[in-house]
């Protein structure tokens, strides 16, 4: 199962989150449905959050422990920063 969400009516780390958190648990219902119909591969790996260079992974990180639904089925494995290795070293 391969799908993508677009969530683009603010950022993440403050005024999306409850939008996040819908669509945690839109894929939650989605796996347990497809479970349940005895679709062969249903599970799936994980859950790539993409954010902008300026959201702080903070907030996000805690609306997994918040949410109980995320918080049972879901768990942070990893954040990765990309940074502009031309620029990064000349600002504040």
């Amino acid at each position: 199962m391969e799908s993508i969400t677009v969530l683009d009516n603010g950022c993440l780390c403050c005024t999306m989150r409850d939008d996040l958190v819908v669509a945690i648990r839109d894929i939650v219902r989605t796996v347990e449905e497809r479970l349940e119909q005895g679709v062969p591969d249903a599970m799936i790996d994980g859950i790539l959050i993409e954010t902008t260079g300026i959201a702080d992974p903070g907030p996000i990180c805690k609306t997994f422990g918040a949410d109980p639904v995320v918080n049972a089925y879901c768990k942070i494995d990893g954040i990765l920063t990309v940074v502009d290795s031309a620029h990064f070293l000349t600002q504040p």
